[in-house]
């Protein structure tokens, strides 16, 4: 089951508003392409029909730059745009989009930025100097990502790491000390 684009920029969006490292346009269209490269890798499905274009300074899905077309790339992005549900998700979705976020979010966006753009990759494959943007096939992206080392799945990482490091007491999650 796809789901909108907007749907997975308003999860992001929602997820680092508080952050100290909130949204921007440009981060918000790294977090989505690694979300869409990753459930092409991991899943071999896509998790969105749109296509992302080779803009000059990396990938972008055109209609979530027009849904926040008054935003600028710098400025922070705080609030869900339009109609926002988490459970448009299956499960196995929202464990992607989480590990999407606790990798992604461990990079700034210039270095998500030379990640998406890699010598090679699918952007820089189709990107041309001449500002008309291109169409980056989702099978190029599969295949590059597929190439490379996954996100880590650390949600089901950390449940299957619970039953010999952690324990239950009183309703409440307690974890060994040395628990990372």
């Amino acid at each position: 089951m796809t789901v909108n684009p907007m749907d997975v920029a308003n999860f992001y969006i929602d997820l680092f508003r508080q952050s100290e490292d909130p949204m921007n346009m440009t981060r918000l269209q790294r977090f989505v392409y690694f979300a869409q490269a990753e459930s092409l890798a991991r899943l071999d499905s896509m998790l969105f029909d749109d296509d992302f274009e080779a803009w000059d300074h990396g990938p972008v899905i055109p209609g979530i730059c027009t849904r926040f077309q008054n935003s600028k790339t710098i400025e922070p992005i705080r609030k869900p745009i339009g109609e926002y549900d988490v459970h448009v998700f299956t499960a196995e979705q929202l464990e992607l989009l989480t590990d999407v976020a606790e990798f992604c979010g461990r990079y700034s966006t210039a270095e998500l930025t030379r990640h998406t753009n890699v010598p090679g990759g699918p952007w820089d494959s189709v990107h041309s100097c001449d500002g008309k943007p291109m169409k980056i096939s989702k099978s190029s992206i599969k295949s590059f990502h597929k190439a490379q080392n996954p996100i880590p799945r650390y949600f089901r990482d950390a449940i299957g790491r619970l039953d010999t490091e952690g324990r239950i007491e009183n309703g409440r999650l307690i974890l060994s000390e040395d628990w990372e």
